[in-house]
């Protein structure tokens, strides 16, 4: 086994147990944060962006945003899936969710499902009249 020192970058795409998976442009490699980033409280999320050398992430880039459950970072676009029935959709959580992305400037996009089931055109017009993209697929 050869030992690299050379530090790489690249983007955390997956986090199981502690190995972060992480694609670099050279390749996908599996790390572990060092033990200073727990001491500091911090924890790499996916999305981060990252330099890692050795198996081992060495520093985390500042994040432009990022959400606690999942954890993820740096988010252009979150998208909430809605179902006209079936189950009933519940407006207030999505608005909740919504009013989440806003304040960490991340894109709301809503897709609503089932549409083929049931009216689905008053939750279209209240989201897209306050400048949210709404999709609708059967």
């Amino acid at each position: 086994m050869t030992v690299d020192n050379k530090i790489k970058t690249g983007i955390i795409t997956k986090c199981l147990g502690g190995l972060y998976t992480i694609e670099s442009p050279d390749g996908i490699y599996e790390c572990k944060a060092r033990g200073v980033f727990r001491n500091k409280g911090i924890s790499p999320y996916v999305g981060d962006y990252v330099e890692f050398s050795d198996g081992v992430i060495t520093k985390i880039s500042d994040r432009k945003n990022c959400i606690i459950r999942p954890p993820l970072a740096n988010l252009d676009r979150l998208i909430f899936v809605v179902s006209t029935c079936k189950p009933s959709p519940n407006l207030l959580l999505l608005d909740k969710f919504i009013a989440i992305a806003e304040y960490k400037k991340i894109e709301p996009v809503i897709v609503i499902t089932k549409t083929d089931l049931s009216d689905y055109e008053n939750i279209m017009s209240i989201y897209s009249k306050i400048g949210i993209k709404v999709i609708a697929v059967d």
